[in-house]
């Protein structure tokens, strides 16, 4: 319950202001409307994803890990072999609402050997195939309107194989161009130079376009956003995808998965990130978030970083958006985490957007606010009323926080 007399967050200690995005970012529109079903509504503002598929192995899951997962996730991008027939109808049994996606790659050919026609594979400069450095993939000339058939027809071909409740479309957008992710660089056929961001965006964003449109009864999510940067691009936005999809995952949210434990993003890149939430729930979107921290940490260090990806995704949150947190890639991250309790914290209704408090940041909840602090420096914020933080601390007056930290305070 609300406490009575309760009023708003105050900044105690208070500097120069930052220069910013503003809170409400200029709306980035999708690129045309699609149709398809959208996610089921849950009424909860904290609404978890499951990227299954990150995970190393491909084994089934038993029935009982399964229905675990169901039991404490929303939504689910699974790889085929992870979820049977018989695994799928226990888990929609548990939770009629949870929602279980196959995986399928949009841009890639993941077969150890070239399974399609040659016409159809991306080739440089000098006329070579061209692979993923990671994981040895081919990349497929993704403008060829042969491949994008392709594509849709994997989607048809695992959906019939197992009741899966649509389809997670992987690489698409423009993640894969420049650094050192491929062998060597594409050649776009349409143009004769190497594919432009802006060029692989619109690609990939027909891709969807065309799995969704083939797949009328079916949830389709792209994976592609990447992060805020990203996202509200001012020459290649990765929002474009929404074009294509309702429904879409940023998985490099907040950081890439193995950048230092230490390094955390500035307020400017961090506030964008809290902002795709905001816009593209705005729009009447789905987006998935996922921070990863597959380095080696302390447990401290990884609550640190679980706590501040938590509260700056309930900053962000229109209700309509999907929340993952993975500290590492092993066959049991989604059971163990399961019932975590940061991920299942109370809050109640939002009782508004978040807003700025000083150098930090906070949004008032019917039962927890929510304070972030992007900052080098700790700042100390007041409260409104007693409350009880993360930590077990009954707050009386203000609460400190520590540098790039975040913090729900509850009120009992």
């Amino acid at each position: 319950m609300v406490r009575q007399g309760r009023g708003v967050l105050t900044m105690v200690l208070v500097s120069t202001a930052l220069a910013l995005v503003p809170l409400v970012p200029g709306r980035v529109d999708a690129a045309a409307s699609v149709g398809g079903p959208s996610l089921p509504q849950t009424g909860r503002m904290l609404q978890l994803f499951a990227p299954t598929y990150m995970s190393k192995t491909t084994a089934a899951y038993s029935q009982a890990d399964a229905v675990t997962i169901a039991e404490n996730y929303d939504l689910v991008a699974a790889n085929a072999k992870q979820f049977t027939s018989t695994t799928l109808a226990a888990m929609h049994a548990a939770n009629p609402n949870v929602r279980v996606l196959v995986y399928l790659n949009g841009s890639f050919d993941v077969h150890s050997t070239q399974a399609y026609p040659l016409s159809e594979y991306a080739r440089d400069a000098n006329g070579n195939f061209i692979k993923s450095t990671q994981y040895g993939n081919w990349l497929m000339d993704i403008g060829d309107p042969a491949w994008v058939s392709q594509v849709s027809a994997q989607c048809t071909t695992v959906l019939a194989q197992a009741p899966f409740d649509g389809c997670f479309v992987d690489m698409l957008g423009d993640g894969s161009l420049g650094g050192s992710y491929l062998t060597s660089q594409p050649i776009n056929p349409a143009t004769g130079a190497v594919w432009t961001q802006e060029q692989q965006l619109t690609a990939t964003t027909a891709i969807a376009q065309t799995v969704t449109a083939d797949h009328p009864s079916g949830i389709i999510m792209a994976n592609g956003l990447l992060n805020g940067a990203s996202y509200f691009s001012p020459t290649a936005p990765t929002s474009q995808l929404f074009g294509g999809v309702n429904t879409a995952l940023a998985e490099s949210w907040l950081r890439a998965a193995t950048n230092a434990v230490t390094r955390y993003e500035s307020p400017a890149l961090w506030q964008q990130d809290v902002n795709v939430l905001t816009n593209a729930g705005g729009n009447g979107d789905a987006a998935a978030v996922t921070t990863k921290v597959w380095i080696t940490a302390t447990a401290a260090q990884l609550t640190a970083w679980h706590r501040f990806a938590l509260a700056s995704f309930l900053l962000g949150t229109t209700g309509a958006a999907y929340f993952s947190f993975t500290e590492s890639q092993s066959p049991t991250e989604f059971q163990t985490d399961a019932g975590n309790p940061l991920d299942h914290t109370q809050l109640g209704a939002a009782l508004g957007p978040y807003q700025a408090l000083g150098k930090a940041f906070g949004r008032q909840y019917a039962d927890a606010d929510v304070i972030v602090n992007p900052t080098q420096k700790p700042v100390t914020v007041a409260i409104p009323a007693p409350c009880l933080t993360l930590d077990g601390v009954l707050a009386t007056t203000s609460v400190v926080m520590p540098a790039d930290s975040g913090q729900i305070c509850s009120y009992q």
